[in-house]
């Protein structure tokens, strides 16, 4: 699933979707990496109860202690990971061209959430974003 997340326009809905559902049942999630990419890739498929479970299970993998080791520090790459997931697989920003856009934002807001916001630096540029319901 890594692939078609780096390279989303790369690969057809058809052929992403079929490699989620082959791979999803089978993934062991023993990386701490897996929950967000699967969160993103779940999310860009419409798949909004797979993309919010990932999506949460990514957002506390420290605090719940799930991979068994928060005591020797934090998961870095994993909080990177869900940053990744919220903005370009919840959200579905896209940056082109010198430009940020938020397609359909009020159907990619996690469940139970009236807005996110945020301000990003990207292309040399400072991009403030509101998503709201």
């Amino acid at each position: 699933l890594m692939l078609p997340f780096l390279f989303p326009e790369e690969f057809s809905h058809e052929v992403v979707r079929a490699n989620y559902d082959y791979y999803e049942p089978r993934t062991d999630h023993g990386s701490s990496l897996s929950p967000a990419i699967h969160a993103a890739v779940a999310a860009r498929l419409g798949l909004r109860e797979h993309a919010e479970r990932y999506f949460h299970q990514s957002l506390t993998l420290d605090l719940s202690n799930q991979m068994g080791n928060s005591a020797s520090g934090v998961h870095a790459a994993c909080m990177g990971g869900t940053w990744q997931a919220l903005v370009f697989g919840l959200l579905g920003m896209r940056l082109t061209d010198g430009e940020v856009t938020v397609p359909d934002p009020a159907r990619q807001l996690p469940e139970g959430w009236s807005s996110v916001e945020m301000e990003l630096a990207w292309g040399g540029r400072r991009h403030s974003v509101r998503v709201q319901r």
